[in-house]
């Protein structure tokens, strides 16, 4: 559909929220998308049926710029805190659910 309105076809896209499993990297691959960003922390790039998966690192607001460069010079403690960090969230999603989601909410809306 985002093709269609953009008059080209659409041939990368980013996963939100850590959504990511590989029933949806090959539903995007199938739709003719040959780079897919996910929000996990990792440097291996995957192929899913002719779809490149890759990783990311997430550098928000609350990150130190010193914390941003060591991402940036390649240092991996930095790199395996948020892995880490990232496998731990995601136990605790598949365990919680929709809890997860609602105490999320609660968190952002408190910390803004």
């Amino acid at each position: 559909m985002l093709g269609d309105i953009l008059g080209h076809p659409v041939a990368l896209a980013s996963i939100p929220g850590g959504d990511y499993g590989k029933t949806v990297a090959r539903a995007a691959a199938t739709a003719g998308i040959r780079q897919l960003f996910t929000s996990e922390p990792v440097l291996t790039v995957r192929d899913v049926d002719g779809c490149a998966v890759f990783g990311r690192f997430a550098i928000v607001r609350h990150v130190p710029a010193r914390r941003a460069a060591a991402f940036a010079a390649g240092r991996m403690a930095p790199r395996l805190r948020q892995f880490a960090t990232w496998q731990t969230k995601k136990a605790v999603k598949s365990v919680g659910g929709d809890r997860y989601l609602k105490l999320r909410r609660f968190l952002l809306d408190r910390f803004r």
